[in-house]
């Protein structure tokens, strides 16, 4: 877990006023990839969550995800999970 205080703080509150709010694909995907980018992953990974609710066939959103997930032991199954669904969708198209 990861705590953002101080300077890095107002970055990111900075960035996340100029993207605004999540309603659209773009701006939402942009919030997650911010929130990676910091390495706040609950944060991210939830962002994902919700885009993949509202766009369950693109495949992408899943694959980042996954990536997330493979970066912690804990969460390799959940990654390989992920992975494959983005393969699925993929070969569908």
């Amino acid at each position: 877990m990861q705590v953002v205080s101080g300077p890095e703080l107002q970055e990111l509150e900075q960035a996340l006023s100029k993207i605004g709010p999540s309603d659209s694909y773009q701006a939402g995907l942009a919030r997650a990839q911010l929130f990676r980018d910091h390495g706040l992953w609950y944060d991210a990974l939830a962002a994902y969550g919700d885009l993949i609710e509202r766009n369950p066939d693109r495949a992408e959103l899943y694959q980042q995800r996954a990536a997330i997930y493979a970066s912690l032991d804990s969460t390799q199954d959940l990654a390989a999970r992920d992975t494959a669904r983005a393969q699925e969708i993929g070969v569908r198209k």
